[in-house]
């Protein structure tokens, strides 16, 4: 199938302005003949690529000897697919009827049936969707394994399950995953939302062009006229928009454009100025190359569909796509030494590792050494498919010689577009990652979380200190407890959730082996001022310091919350306390109090791998509330909740992943000549370790000279003043 048009762009016509063929000889979504010659002589050459053709063989071998049963109706979102009292996830049980399947919560025991009247208790719909997506990964998966084996079986398969969704898909309705507000959600057929339809349909269409040219004229022009352009006009009606869910229409779209001629989805996808690539690539993603959801999960879940489409374009002689390069570079750069990186915003924890089969594309496409370090810390001869999506693509686009990886310099760095200090030190498993965010949220973004200068901290790639990303959306947990700021290593004023709030970040930088950050916010609430200082102090400790002060004249009751890894070291942990019932404090179980305290003497056990200990003080008397936040992975996770009752004050704690004991001293000083002595104060921590050595800390974040906010001193230095009454 070839077209051709002259493509007209939207206010950016240099780069996309121009004439050229749309769609070659078949395939070329994915990959041309010539990348499918290429690959079939690797198989010859390079184990890894062997057994991922092992792998994708046997799954293309499961398409075959299975029947096509495919579901007579569409999918539901899966964040529906929770408990609705718990939030907690459900899981398949046994089948109880046609597409109908019981739901379990392995917490509570509890079981639960579907009802397609209510789509948040749609629950068999859910399954249905994931079917649906095995079945469009079976389209693809069985046109590549024609295309490298040249058997015509497989083809022939693809074919069928093609054939049957073109008579299905007419019949279906066009649903949405919500009762009312339906543009803001986009609908479709085979799912509920267009995000979910285009991935479903990036597959199938992926799939299609590898066996196309098996098809007759007359099925060809069955898929086209009943499926694809049909799925693509569902997938364009709601408004263009920066998102990666915009991300995964136009691959979507694109493709379909160049598969079949139709101009308008071409368009959408390239020349549209507010939701085509160019758009996605220069406004979705900051300057230094993060997602503007500042989420590690969205930079992987929109690189992807880009990286798709910006195939497909060049595939067809489309070259003046923007630069994807940086989007791979800082995740790499913002790593820990072991290529962690924490659960900002709403995202999992991630390892890059296993996000190589995106490296594998970026690395054959850019050349980049600093790629290599994903690649060969990852095992490339392996791979997991996600829902519709194949990421075998070490097979497809794995470069077979890599450059060597630069020596990445790891310690501190911070990405003040993202609002994210990285206070890192030495390497390995011996490695303390801290990262503390101080990101501007004023933003409608829908994946921000209202927990303003929150933190994190990896000891090598072992979580310490939580960042608790978010589990389903439709879940009650996502905004009572993933969302709220209690969730997180952040604060929380007057048991009333944050606003959404910027950051600022003040000083930055290291000294005498010191690193350290302090960043502050002022409208999280009204008339409140918090101030965080972070300081890594070596290996194994880093020094937390708040500052706080409130304007209002009622209640000041500021929580300062911390959670971290393990459980809890010391059931003496006071009386019991009942929370609020209110977001955040509602989601804390097994909760005890001590009153009225000046010392924080805390710990936690990590197994058999030891104790991480907490030591602190507080400039005023503070309850102590300790219980256990949601789990983490499949950790538990002890929450501290510092109470303090007063219209300002300071709290300064340090966290040991040696679990050694300090003593920590805060002195309030006098402000100098050169300070906004209206917004702030001076402020001095004196931490002295179980041996007696102690480090002094004096920050003045307000400070007119900026080589004075923060100041570093020890013991043996000379010049060092630790003494309160000095």
């Amino acid at each position: 199938m070839i077209a051709s048009f002259r493509a007209k762009g939207q206010n950016d016509t240099s780069t996309y302005g121009k004439t050229f063929t749309l769609g070659k000889a078949h395939p070329f979504l994915l990959l041309t003949e010539e990348q499918v010659v290429s690959i079939r002589k690797s198989l010859k050459t390079t184990p890894w690529k062997g057994a991922c053709w092992e792998l994708l063989k046997e799954d293309a071998n499961k398409y075959l000897s299975q029947k096509i049963e495919i579901p007579n109706r569409g999918g539901n979102w899966d964040h529906y697919y929770v408990n609705p009292v718990t939030g907690s996830p459900l899981s398949r049980g046994k089948l109880v009827g046609n597409w109908k399947w019981q739901h379990i919560d392995k917490v509570t025991g509890q079981v639960f049936s579907g009802d397609t009247s209510l789509p948040e208790k749609d629950y068999d719909g859910v399954i249905v969707g994931l079917i649906h997506n095995a079945w469009a990964l079976g389209v693809l998966e069985l046109g590549l394994a024609y295309q490298i084996s040249e058997k015509p079986v497989y083809a022939q398969k693809a074919m069928d399950i093609l054939l049957y969704y073109a008579k299905l898909y007419p019949k279906l309705p066009i649903r949405n995953r919500k009762t009312e507000n339906f543009s803001a959600v986009g609908s479709g057929k085979i799912h509920v939302q267009d995000l979910d339809e285009s991935q479903w349909l990036v597959s199938m269409i992926q799939g299609a062009d590898l066996v196309w040219n098996t098809l007759s004229s007359q099925e060809q022009d069955t898929i086209t006229n009943q499926l694809l352009l049909p799925a693509a006009a569902v997938i364009k009606k709601r408004r263009a928009e920066i998102s990666n869910i915009q991300c995964w229409k136009i691959a979507a779209m694109g493709m379909v454009g160049l598969f079949t001629g139709e101009q308008k989805y071409f368009n959408a996808a390239t020349v549209d100025s507010l939701g085509g690539i160019g758009a996605q690539i220069t406004k979705g993603f900051n300057k230094e190359g993060i997602n503007l959801d500042l989420s590690p999960s969205y930079q992987d879940f929109s690189l992807q569909p880009l990286v798709l489409l910006t195939t497909a374009l060049q595939n067809c002689g489309y070259n003046t796509i923007p630069s994807l390069q940086k989007m791979f570079e800082t995740p790499i750069l913002m790593s820990t030494p072991g290529l962690s990186l924490p659960a900002f915003n709403d995202s999992k924890p991630i390892n890059l590792r296993y996000l190589a089969y995106l490296y594998e594309w970026a690395y054959t496409h850019y050349k980049s050494p600093i790629f290599s370090e994903v690649l060969t810390r990852s095992n490339r001869g392996r791979y997991q498919n996600i829902g519709s999506s194949y990421r075998g693509w070490s097979l497809l686009f794995g470069s077979e010689e890599l450059l060597q990886a630069p020596q990445r310099t790891t310690g501190n760095k911070n990405f003040e577009k993202s609002g994210i200090a990285l206070l890192s030190i030495g390497k390995g498993d011996s490695s303390l990652s801290c990262y503390f965010k101080y990101t501007n949220q004023l933003k409608k973004r829908v994946h921000f979380q209202n927990a303003q200068l929150d933190f994190g901290i990896l000891k090598g790639n072992k979580q310490i200190a939580i960042i608790p990303g978010n589990a389903s959306y439709a879940s009650r947990l996502s905004d009572g407890w993933y969302r709220h700021g209690l969730g997180h290593n952040s604060f929380i004023f007057n048991e009333k959730e944050q606003k959404r709030s910027s950051g600022q970040c003040l000083a930055f930088g290291e000294s005498k082996g010191v690193s350290y950050a302090v960043a502050e916010t002022t409208n999280a609430y009204d008339s409140v001022r918090f101030v965080r200082c972070i300081a890594v102090l070596d290996e194994n400790t880093v020094l937390i310091v708040d500052q706080f002060r409130s304007g209002r004249k009622d209640s000041t009751l500021f929580d300062i919350a911390y959670h971290q890894a393990g459980v809890w070291d010391n059931e003496k942990r006071g009386k019991d306390w009942k929370a609020p019932n209110a977001n955040g404090y509602a989601y804390v179980a097994n909760t005890k109090i001590i009153k009225k305290q000046n010392q924080i003497e805390l710990s936690t056990r990590l197994g058999a791998e030891g104790k991480v200990s907490l030591s602190g003080t507080t400039t005023v008397q503070m309850d102590i509330i300790t219980g256990y936040g949601r789990p983490f992975e499949g950790l538990d996770v002890p929450a501290a909740i510092f109470r303090i009752n007063a219209s300002e004050g300071a709290l300064a704690y340090c966290i040991s992943t040696k679990g050694e004991k300090f003593k920590v001293e805060l002195t309030r000083l006098p402000s100098t000549d050169k300070e906004d002595s209206l917004r702030g104060y001076r402020i001095m921590a004196i931490v002295k370790n179980s041996e007696g050595k102690r480090t002094g800390i004096t920050i003045a974040p307000y400070s007119m000279d900026k080589n004075a906010k923060v100041s570093i001193e020890y013991a043996d230095d000379k010049t060092a003043q630790y003494d309160p009454k000095q």
